[in-house]
């Protein structure tokens, strides 16, 4: 295996037809305006209810949000409005099942308290609490974990922390482009040209939780993502796209040491999808695994991941199609 870590680019993109009408070119959504606070019984209730949903696809975890009439974090991926910086970094740092849980607000409930999460973080407000504004001084608050998300990216010392497959690099990949025309899958309005630049990217991103007394969880994903850059940053975009992924993937999670973190902590198969008049980024769960931190420190995932992933704008020219091989082994 080669040697391989990647790089999280945080893309967030709408496409445009013009500098001055740039919300004209994106797909409304419809979504619950009902803000509900999940509530669990306890830390093991919640992780229960996180356990059954954390692998399901990122529509199914959509429709399990709405079906409850909760108004989850993760519909936040689906509004076509822009987020602050800080909302973003949230959204990129959270695993899916935890998008799935939070609400709007950040927030769930455990027992008698609310659980607020902000900025890799999870903080108890207890029930009793009369500060109203907590969000805006949570030093006066109880940390009970953190959430975080990693990629390839090399420390000072150039090494490797979270992904490795021998003398390779996994890196983000991707292609930039400008957008000749796009056709939307609902009604076949065509838009011609576009403001901007667009890029397809894809990587692989390790993203955590830890509560401080269970084990930690990892889950590795595979991220689809297409943005547009405007006004000096990369912005999400809404165009309907269309992307098959056909990858081969194995990976097993080791301490730094070398040791396994534990007889379950892999995963392999194929991964065959076609997505069809797509308007969000992809975060696709590979593979997960639990373990504790205090038997070896933190885990790398070795991993192989080969075979292909194509993305393009419905009704754009062909020469904007992106086949990309993958080749991280």
């Amino acid at each position: 295996m080669k040697n391989l870590l990647f790089a999280l680019l945080a893309l967030f993109i709408i496409s445009c037809s013009d500098e001055q009408n740039l919300e004209n070119d994106i797909p409304s959504q419809s979504l619950t305006e009902k803000t509900e606070l999940l509530q669990f019984k306890d830390w093991d209730a919640f992780f229960e209810q996180y356990d059954a949903i954390s692998n399901l696809p990122q529509e199914d975890l959509k429709l399990w949000a709405l079906e409850k009439e909760h108004n989850a974090l993760l519909l936040s991926l689906y509004n076509e409005e822009d987020l602050s910086v800080q909302k973003e970094n949230d959204l990129n740092t959270l695993t899916n099942g935890l998008l799935a849980i939070l609400n709007s607000d950040q927030e769930f409930q455990v027992g008698e308290n609310t659980i607020y999460f902000t900025d890799g973080s999870f903080y108890e407000v207890p029930q009793t609490s009369k500060n109203k504004n907590y969000k805006d001084a949570t030093s006066n608050l109880k940390k009970v974990g953190e959430a975080g998300a990693q990629t390839s990216l090399v420390d000072n010392n150039g090494k490797t922390l979270t992904f490795n497959a021998g003398t390779g690099t996994i890196r983000i990949e991707g292609k930039e482009f400008r957008r000749k025309s796009w056709t939307r899958c609902a009604d076949g309005y065509r838009t011609l040209g576009t403001c901007c630049t667009t890029k397809y990217a894809h990587q692989l991103t390790n993203r955590t939780i830890n509560i401080f007394q269970y084990n930690l969880r990892s889950q590795v994903y595979l991220d689809v993502n297409m943005g547009y850059y405007y006004k000096g940053r990369w912005r999400r975009s809404g165009e309907d796209r269309n992307i098959t992924i056909n990858l081969q993937t194995s990976g097993i999670l080791f301490f730094d040491n070398g040791f396994p973190t534990g007889p379950n902590n892999n995963f392999g198969g194929s991964l065959n999808r076609t997505i069809s008049c797509v308007t969000t980024d992809q975060r696709i769960p590979l593979g997960e695994a639990s373990y504790s931190v205090a038997l070896g420190g933190y885990g790398v995932w070795h991993v192989n991941i080969t075979g292909k992933i194509t993305q393009h704008i419905n009704g754009d020219d062909i020469t904007n199609k992106w086949n990309h091989t993958v080749n991280w082994n």
